[in-house]
This record gives C-alpha cells, structure tokens and sequence, in this order.
C-alpha cells in the first residue's frame, strides 16, 4: 500500500481524490460493468463465429449414410433384449456379440463406486455399487493406432431411454468398418451410470486413478491419443431440435471448432439446433432479450461446475468434448434419426481430416447463440471493472487505518479460517450424525450448512464481548475491511479466470455487499446493510440461484422446493469433488464463505470511544502548493 502512504504529492493528490469520489466512482465501475457485461449478448458487441482450423474441411464430403443402415430393426432387438431383464442393466453381452460381428475390436470392463456421502461402516468400507462398460474399436487401415476420437453414448434403460442412440451407433459402425479411408481409429463406447462410467472408463484408458471413490478395473485393448469425443443423446426416433450441452466440470468448454463443425453440419442437414435448451432465432437488431437469456443460462449453468452430460470427464482430460441431445418427440417433429446419422458421418470424416489436436479456436468464452461467440478478450474487462470498487475502497480504508496495529484483527481472521475449514470437512461428520439419527445425507448436509451460517453470524459478537471484558483489544474496523476487500479482489479475479461465469455471479451479488460493510452508527443504516450481507451469503446466493434459474425456465417455486434443491445441489456440489475433482464447493466453502464473515465482523465492529463512523474522518489535508 505504498501507493498511497509514501508521502509523495502525486499519491496525496491521489489519495484525497479517492477519499472524496470512491462512493461515485464505486457506484459507476459496478453498474457500468454489469450493463457492459450483459450488452456483450447484442450482437453488435460480441463477434460472429468462424472455423480457425481449416484442415476440418466440414460439410464438403459426399455422404455415404444411407437408409440402408436405418436402426429401426436392430432398435427393436435392443428392446427384446432390455425386456429380459427386470433390473434395466446394461445389456453389456449383446452388444459385445453384436460390435464383434462387425469385426470391431470388443472389450468389457467392470468398475465399481461408492457414494461420497455415505459413511464407513465397522471394517471401514462403504456400500459399492458394480456398473460395465461395453467400448468396441474400429481400427483404422491406414494409420497403426496413434490417434482416435470416441463417440459415446450413456445407457438408460428407462426414462429418457438412450437404445435409439445406442441402434444408431451400432449401424454406424456397419457403415464405417467398410470404408478403407479412416486415418484415425474410432471408439464406440457405451458406459452405465452416466458421467461415472465414464470418469471410470478414462481413469483406465490413461491408467490412472483420479478419486478413491470410483475403482476402475483395466482396460483390455487400448487406442491412441483421442483428440474429441461426442456424446450422442437421441431420445426418440423422431425430434423437433437438438440441444448443445458444452459446460464440462469446474466451467471448462470444448474448443468451439468442435461446435462450429456440428452446428454446420445440423443446418446443412435442416435440423434446427439450440442452446442452454433455447431453439435458435436468426439473429437481428431486436434479438438481443433472446441472446440475453441465453447468456444469463450459460451463466448459471457454467457456474456450477458439475458434471452437466456425460461428456463432462473428457474435458478434464484435455479432449475437446460436447453433448448432442434432442428434445421435443412427435410424429410430426421435422428431423429424424436418419439426420443425425449424416451429421455423425460428417463430422467424423472432419475429425478424420485433422493433422493435430484442437488448438487454433478459444476454450474460453460464453455463447449467446450458435453463431455468435464471447471471448475472454471481450468479458474479461467487464469483470475487472465490476471488480475496481474493491481496490479503490480498500485503498481508502487503508490510508484512514494508518496508525492501526494488526495484531486485533488476526483473532477474526483466524476464526474465519477455522469456520471454513470446518464447512469444507463437515459433510464426512454430518453424514455420521444423520445415520445415526436416520436423517438423509442431503437434508443433513442443508441443515448443517444453515447451522454454520448461523454460528458465523454470532462470531463477532462473542469476539467483541470478550474484548470489552478485557480479555482482548477491539480491532480497527477500516483495517479488517481493508484487509478483506484486498484478499476478496485477489480471489475473485483469480476465479474469473479459471471460471468467468462463477466469478461473474460472486461479483454481481457480493460487491455490493462487500464495500458496504463497515460499522454504523445509525441503527436504520446497520439494519438495512445487516440484510444486505445476510441475503448475500453463500447459502443464500444458493437460493438466488435457484430462484432464478427456476423463473428463466418458467417452473412454479415454493419456499418448500427452494428448500430441498438446495439440498441436492449442495448435495451433487460435494460428490462432484468427491468423484469428478470439481473445485466450485471447495472454493466456496474454504474461501468465499470465510470472506463473508470477515465482512460480517467487519460490520460488527465496534465503535471505539464512540467516534468511528462508517464515513470515518478523512486523511489530515496537508497544504498542496
């Protein structure tokens, strides 16, 4: 903070200019840079999509698919063959014979899991559950097995039943294995228990173990290095769109030739495409509510940093990856299952054609639509300037703390840090509690958290009566806040690199709050900024983001269904660390919820001597010649 102490005039000039207009110049950076970070969703601000690498040659191969490898037949036998069995497993045996007709290098492997959430019992092991993945290779004639790319479908015997892509799959392997022209070996994989089938599948492709909790037994046959994956989720023969599903865990995205290369191929076919689940509109100067919506569901759906498809691990191997999956089913719907065997077709013949791996597109950016895209050039400014408040705030708070000693202020902050470390080790301690009480894991991890918040708002209060009993020293309000307001910029700029769309939603909510959390001597003030921080807790940004969410997708909400999603979502937060290596609970829990209640003690402060107000007295003006 030499900046503004060295005693120089420019950093006086400086310091008495930001202690007089860092309220205005606060309000105008953070209302500017939201209205500057949502206009990015018009057109006229984001830029339109284009291919960066031209060996994909996309859509100018003559197509070979044809209604002779129709799946309607082989369809029907996967149906007998489910009907069998009463349990809806895997028919893992049927298609192994059935890839093996076709010459396909066939293997099964077996892996087993366990809930994260669910305690040990007496022999220290917890309840597993057994799963298989069926994979076939077609190896290519003209290469000796050093590059391949997957095409993946998830096994769902019930709702949402996945045999029509599992049919067509299959015929496309009859299909490709009489081609004499793949330079690169294709995987037809077929897992059970979706994303973790997966996660166990690669876990053994590359002969690692990425979480104690998915045990993955070894792979009989291998390929090479796999350069994309594709998820083929097609639910009915007939369909009326096919959604893009791109976030994978911790907010990772495919390279967008990937996606240019399947939206390419969708129009050329006449299959209409969507987003966030969202039909695309031409675009047009009055198409910015549509593009704007679109970025607000990206926005949440990236945040969360949950596995959202089943191509979701393949991100976190470096192999670009998306899902396909249809909606709307009638006999009247436009497209069909023979449509997507053309776009298959096509965009593994693009696939073919690469001399490298992914490299020349973005990995990060936020889409508003399928033809246009937002780069970490375009909303990174943005999110930097919502975020100067903090630094412009936290330099003035430094210079009015300037005779303050920082030993007062290390009991909060160790205690923020043990309160965080207790949210992020408390889920394995609260599952013991809840069998013991026969409660269910996710409402005894709501409640658990609900307590914590509770016990972090009472924490300033004993740590101020113990120092009006003489057992401590009262810290220096402006300092503390200083302090946090230093520590949350750091934290929240580094997130919004690695994850732009959750260090978007922490600063929208939190800024406000944050800069506004000092001691007041006015009760009506202290009340309303009470409400203020409270609501913007990490539990309550929770809520918000399920309230919000639910209003864009249109669903009815009662305080009862905000209850138990928090509860899921707090639940599927703490597994995705367990089983996919996703850092989103972990960051909150350890870092953003102890940044509150340093904000929170911030706004407990006490008053010394009953002259600190929240304005504070200004810096001694010395005379400026």
């Amino acid at each position: 903070m030499g900046l503004l102490t060295s005693g120089s005039r420019q950093t006086e000039i400086l310091g008495l200019f930001l202690d007089k207009y860092h309220i205005p110049l606060s309000v105008l950076c953070y209302v500017g840079g939201l209205v500057w970070f949502c206009l990015l969703s018009d057109p006229r601000f984001n830029a339109g999509t284009y291919f960066s690498e031209n060996a994909l040659l996309t859509g100018i191969v003559d197509n070979e698919f044809s209604s002779f490898y129709n799946p309607s037949q082989l369809k029907a036998e996967l149906k007998a063959e489910m009907r069998k069995d009463e349990e809806r497993k895997i028919p893992a045996d049927w298609l192994y014979n059935k890839m093996f007709e076709l010459g396909l290098d066939v293997s099964i492997q077996n892996f087993s899991f366990s809930y994260p959430l669910e305690p040990e019992n007496e022999m220290h092991q917890r309840n597993e559950w057994k799963g298989r993945n069926v994979y076939g290779i077609l190896r290519a004639p003209k290469s000796a097995s050093f590059e391949a790319f997957v095409l993946l479908v998830p096994w769902r015997g019930e709702e949402e039943s996945t045999v029509t892509s599992i049919s067509l799959l299959i015929k496309m392997a009859d299909m490709m294995r009489h081609k004499s022209y793949w330079a690169k070996d294709i995987i037809f994989l077929f897992t059970e228990y979706d994303s973790v089938g997966v996660q166990a599948w690669l876990d053994a492709y590359h002969d690692i173990r990425t979480s104690e909790f998915i045990s993955p037994s070894h792979l009989a046959t291998r390929s090479g290095s796999i350069q994309a994956a594709l998820n083929v989720e097609i639910l009915a023969d007939r369909f009326s769109t096919i959604n893009f599903i791109l976030e994978g865990i911790n907010g990772q995205m495919p390279n967008l030739d990937l996606l240019n290369s399947l939206a390419l191929l969708c129009k050329q076919r006449g299959v209409r495409i969507a987003l966030q689940g969202r039909r695309d509109k031409k675009i047009s100067p009055n198409s910015w509510k549509y593009t704007l919506g679109t970025l607000v569901r990206a926005v949440w759906a990236q945040a969360s940093g949950v596995a959202t498809a089943a191509h979701a691990p393949f991100l976190k191997f470096g192999i670009p990856s998306l899902t396909m999956r249809s909606q709307g089913s009638s006999k009247s719907s436009s497209s069909d299952i023979m449509d997507i065997g053309f776009v298959l077709e096509g965009i593994c013949r693009s696939l073919n054609n690469l001399l490298e791996r992914f490299h020349q597109s973005f990995f990060f950016y936020i889409l508003p639509h399928t033809d246009r895209y937002i780069s970490i050039g375009l909303y990174m400014p943005p999110l930097g300037v919502m975020s100067l408040p903090l630094l412009m705030r936290a330099l003035v708070l430094w210079t009015r703390a300037k005779n303050a000693t920082f030993s007062p202020i290390v009991p909060p902050i160790v205690l923020s840090i043990i309160m965080g470390l207790l949210s992020l080790f408390a889920p394995d301690h609260l599952v013991r509690v809840a069998r013991a009480i026969r409660l269910p894991a996710p409402e005894a991890l709501g409640w658990g958290t609900f307590s914590l918040h509770m016990a972090a708002i009472l924490l300033p209060y004993m740590l101020t009566r113990k120092a009006k009993n003489g057992k401590g020293d009262f810290w220096d309000a402006n300092l503390l806040h200083s302090v946090a307001l230093i520590i949350f910029a750091v934290s929240t700029s580094a997130v919004c690199v690695l994850n732009a769309s959750l260090g978007a939603i922490i600063l929208v909510f939190s800024v406000p709050s944050a800069l506004l959390a000092s001691p007041s001597k006015s009760w009506i003030f202290y009340i309303l900024k009470m409400i203020l921080l409270i609501s913007t807790c990490p539990f309550f940004i929770l809520i918000w983001n399920i309230s919000i969410r639910g209003f864009l997708m249109g669903q009815e909400l009662s305080l009862e269904k905000i209850w138990l999603q928090s509860q899921n979502i707090l639940t599927m937060g703490v597994v995705a660390s367990e089983w996919f290596g996703s850092w989103g609970w972990k960051v909150v829990a350890g870092l953003f919820f102890p940044l509150w209640i340093l904000f929170w003690s911030c706004l407990n402060s006490p008053i010394r001597n009953e002259k600190v107000e929240i304005e504070a007295t200004k810096p001694e003006e010395k005379k400026i010649n």
